[in-house]
């Protein structure tokens, strides 16, 4: 008999056509990839924290790594993480765009001038709701937050000077650093460049004494603070406030003080700091 030549049969790997959904795993994740790369640009632009934003790339990510797992489990649960960080990432921008006043006239009413370095600062923004680049008025516009201290006062005199402040706030609650009441924050970011107020005592409180403490504050760093008594004249304060999202006033008051205020706050912007007060 001859040599008989056995031929081994081949195995064959379960995985074989492992390469068959590549082209549409490759799009779906560069698509992924995109979506949430657009998503994290948007939310820093609009001045969302830094750790929403980290959340969000996170989440995409993993759920973009997760298309290319073995495991059809990871792949669910990858497309799940994109699915969170895309609407979550659109639940942000919404919070924040809610704020942004797209529907105001133009009417410009305010000269646009390039904001000064230290000098006084003159006319103030009042009447018609307008746009464009000037002097906006904080107070004539409704923060994103504040506390319940802080008061619009459409004039007030500040400690020994003779003339009055229009379109100004009052600081009347007991507020500390660690319990403030008296605050008020705007969204500034991207569109203002400048702050311009005076601080000191409302020199028609009912209490005579007493220094209060104003700060402001970018995001949650101070970057200045001015004491001030009722004897005192007015104190003009005048920042850069360019690189910052969320401008906050706040001012520090003790139970037996005259009330505290900020003469005129007004900030050097492209668009409106906030809606229009009705």
């Amino acid at each position: 008999m001859g040599n008989v030549t056995r031929i081994k049969p081949v195995m064959t790997s379960g995985r074989s056509g492992g390469s068959g959904s590549g082209p549409a795993k490759w799009i779906f994740a560069a698509l992924g990839g995109i979506a949430v790369a657009a998503a994290a640009v948007a939310l820093a632009d609009m001045g969302v924290g830094p750790v929403l934003v980290i959340a969000a790339i996170v989440l995409g990510v993993a759920g973009v790594a997760a298309q290319f797992a073995p495991q059809q489990s990871l792949k669910i649960a990858g497309v799940a993480s994109l699915v969170v960080a895309l609407v979550g990432s659109a639940g942000l921008l919404a919070g924040v765009l809610k704020y942004e006043d797209a529907d105001l006239a133009s009417s410009p009413t305010l000269d646009a001038l390039a904001p000064a370095t230290t000098t006084p600062v003159a006319a103030v923004t009042s009447g018609p709701v307008r746009s464009g680049e000037g002097w906006y008025d904080l107070a004539l516009h409704e923060p994103v937050d504040s506390g319940e201290g802080q008061e619009l006062i459409a004039s007030i005199a500040i400690g020994v000077g003779k003339d009055p402040f229009p379109n100004s706030i009052r600081g009347s609650q007991i507020s500390t650093a660690a319990q403030p009441r008296n605050f008020s924050t705007w969204a500034v970011a991207g569109k203002c460049t400048r702050l311009s107020v005076w601080v000191g005592k409302d020199a028609a409180s009912s209490q005579p004494e007493g220094t209060g403490q104003f700060v402001v504050k970018a995001d949650d760093l101070e970057i200045i603070s001015r004491q001030a008594g009722v004897g005192d004249a007015p104190q003009h304060v005048e920042v850069d406030i360019s690189t910052i999202a969320r401008l906050t006033l706040l001012d520090v008051r003790a139970n037996r003080d005259a009330d505290n205020a900020w003469g005129t706050p007004r900030a050097f912007c492209t668009a409106p700091p906030g809606k229009f007060r009705s």
